[in-house]
């Protein structure tokens, strides 16, 4: 993203095997939305008396069914939306803002969880993200999981840490307030 800044980047996992329509219908829906991020899955995320309820509990790990929201949802641009990076995510060019890129932060801060200071970066530049009305089905690749970031955010509960640390770390933007936007 910072070599090419000017550039649409899309982000897969490189233990997935996709669908073949999965580049163009990031690109589709970017055409309709160019000024969002477009997720082929999302997580809608959770907030309770000002707080986000923990990940788990809004958030299914199971393969093959980890995307479900509402339907009047599809195509809509929210500020609730935690793009899922194994899904495949479509980021317009320059988009995001420099603190992105701040290395120091993201090792003290997040190490293990992209996706979530990937959503306070864009909660930081107000920028809403979509998911299409898509359905994609997704496989990892056997006996790539052995060693996955899900052992560490999901059965240890570290997405809620590290989600809290960047909230905590970037509070005078008022970044819970933007996801009820």
């Amino acid at each position: 993203m910072q070599k090419y800044s000017n550039a649409i980047i899309i982000t897969i996992d490189d233990d997935t095997i996709y669908p073949y329509s999965t580049v163009a219908n990031l690109v589709n829906s970017h055409i309709s939305h160019p000024h969002a991020i477009i997720s082929l899955g999302v997580k809608q995320i959770e907030i309770e008396n000002g707080l986000p309820t923990p990940f788990n509990e809004w958030c299914s790990n199971i393969v093959g069914e980890p995307f479900k929201i509402a339907k009047q949802a599809f195509n809509q641009k929210r500020m609730d939306f935690l793009a899922q990076g194994v899904a495949g995510v479509l980021y317009p060019p320059s988009i995001l803002p420099k603190e992105t890129f701040n290395e120091q932060a993201i090792k003290r801060l997040c190490i293990y969880a992209d996706d979530f200071w990937l959503k306070c970066m864009e909660l930081m530049a107000n920028i809403p993200t979509v998911c299409p009305k898509t359905r994609i089905k997704i496989h990892a690749i056997y006996f790539s999981q052995e060693t996955a970031l899900f052992k560490i955010n999901i059965l240890e509960n570290k997405n809620d840490s590290q989600f809290q640390a960047i909230l905590e770390e970037y509070k005078d933007y008022n970044l819970l307030e933007k996801l009820k936007a």
